[in-house]
């Protein structure tokens, strides 16, 4: 181990490539928060190896080291996985601060009042407006990570990366070839990006006539990170590389298919763009249909149109069954998304209000403010929301004075509009072990929404 002054922060992040660099802002919050304290980070080698050149400062270990991790003392530990060994090393270290999952003997429970947030939005993050970048550094505070713009190469390339994790969250390699062919009579040279895992698809997408640059399973990461600092833009799903693209200011377009929510995962930089169908289930955790119906409004040639414009710097045209999005930063420095639906933008700043609010007491007018304009310009959902949140009241209130458990269920028989809403005081619950404090806990909650709502 290394030695250093005074006692370090440590993070465990044992997920994924992208869920290493979305970890990036939380060691820059850290470092700001003090720049003479150690950052250590406990991940996967196989993603952690390559990515060091572009990671914020901090000395990185191998998840197969937390046993080892557990003997030092800590200022901060942050675990930020959900197995039990990551638990298990949370709660065996000694440190000042300890937030995530911890593995007690009483059972497993959760620290950090943004951290229990995420773990409630498993299956249940409908309307949630956090982006995960945001979420794992929130419970240090609000300020934090301000991306800069990403700004074109000048090459007229731009890159698709054909792959991604699930094959829901990815198009097949006939859209691919159609798509770099459409890019190549616009003037532009399609490069076709991926790993290892892409090579036999990349190898599919020119055996069906792609006029592209084939660099799939042909590039480490680093040498993709150089490959992508060459394009203009990159048509990506959301995928690790995706993540890579965006941290090093590389123009994305994001095609936001299958069970990923753009306004957790998608790109951070302001100024980026996500396409993803015009449809209300799209941002689910997963999908319940046979087959997604969100890839059947994808079309290589209106794809292609888009990112050409992009590309080009200019304005797209609106395309049938698409929706268009933008990254952003709101005034508190959070991410959000342009260019949704109304109805869909009014309840993500009612629900970002609400939960800010209830974590630190100082956001009242801007929760005033977003239930007005539900009230002005929603009024009927409002009301259905309001009714809800009336039946919630009185069934936690009669549960509290029995000192019964809510059901298993009971979040997911909540109103589309506030199961949220409902899923995160089940959770609080459920890791207070419905204790008399938790139950009051969840009652003013559900006090302080239901009379924003108030007529």
């Amino acid at each position: 181990m290394p030695e250093a002054q005074g006692k370090p922060a440590l993070v465990i992040q044992p997920r994924r490539l992208g869920d290493l660099i979305l970890t990036f802002p939380l060691l820059l919050k850290l470092q700001a928060q003090n720049p003479a304290r150690p950052v250590w980070v406990a991940g996967q080698p196989a993603f952690f190896a390559s990515l060091m050149p572009f990671a914020p400062s901090a000395t990185f270990f191998s998840v197969a080291q937390l046993p080892d991790l557990e003997k030092h003392s800590y200022d901060t530990v942050i675990n930020l996985g959900n197995d039990r060994a990551s638990a298990l090393c949370a709660e065996n270290c000694a440190a000042d601060v300890k937030i995530g999952q911890l593995q007690t003997r009483a059972g497993l429970c959760v620290n950090g009042y943004w951290q229990l947030y995420r773990e409630g939005l498993t299956q249940n993050n409908r309307h949630n407006p956090f982006h995960w970048a945001d979420l794992f550094r929130l419970d240090l505070g609000l300020q934090g990570y301000a991306p800069a713009r990403p700004r074109p190469a000048g090459t007229g390339r731009i890159g698709i990366f054909t792959g991604a994790s699930d094959a829901a969250k990815r198009p097949r390699a006939l859209f691919w070839s159609r798509l770099a062919n459409h890019l190549a009579g616009m003037g532009f040279r399609a490069v076709l990006l991926g790993g290892p895992d892409e090579a036999q698809t990349g190898a599919e997408i020119m055996a069906r006539g792609a006029k592209a640059l084939n660099f799939c399973g042909k590039t480490d990461l680093r040498q993709l990170a150089v490959l992508l600092k060459t394009l203009d833009l990159l048509i990506t799903p959301d995928t690790g590389p995706m993540h890579l693209a965006d941290w090093l200011s590389v123009p994305c377009l994001n095609l936001s298919m299958g069970n990923v929510s753009a306004a957790e995962t998608g790109p951070l930089a302001p100024g980026q763009h996500i396409l993803r169908a015009a449809l209300s289930c799209a941002g689910c955790w997963q999908c319940d249909k046979p087959k997604p119906l969100c890839h059947n409004v994808f079309f290589p040639g209106p794809v292609a149109k888009i990112a050409a414009k992009l590309a080009a710097g200019e304005r797209p045209e609106p395309q049938p069954g698409l929706e268009l999005l933008h990254s952003r930063r709101d005034d508190l420095g959070l991410f959000r998304l342009g260019g949704q639906q109304p109805l869909r933008s009014m309840l993500e700043d009612f629900w970002q209000a609400t939960f800010l609010h209830l974590d630190s007491w100082n956001h009242e007018n801007r929760l005033k403010q977003a239930g007005a304009a539900l009230l002005d310009q929603a009024p009927a959902v409002a009301a259905k929301m309001r009714s809800a949140f009336g039946k919630m009241l009185a069934y936690i209130s009669r549960s509290g004075k029995r000192g019964q458990p809510l059901p298993d269920d009971f979040w997911k028989k909540q109103p589309w509009h506030s199961r949220l809403f409902a899923g995160n005081i089940h959770i609080d619950l459920q890791n207070s072990g419905f204790s008399r404090a938790s139950f009051a806990r969840a009652l003013t909650k559900i006090d302080v929404a239901q009379a924003v709502l108030a007529p």
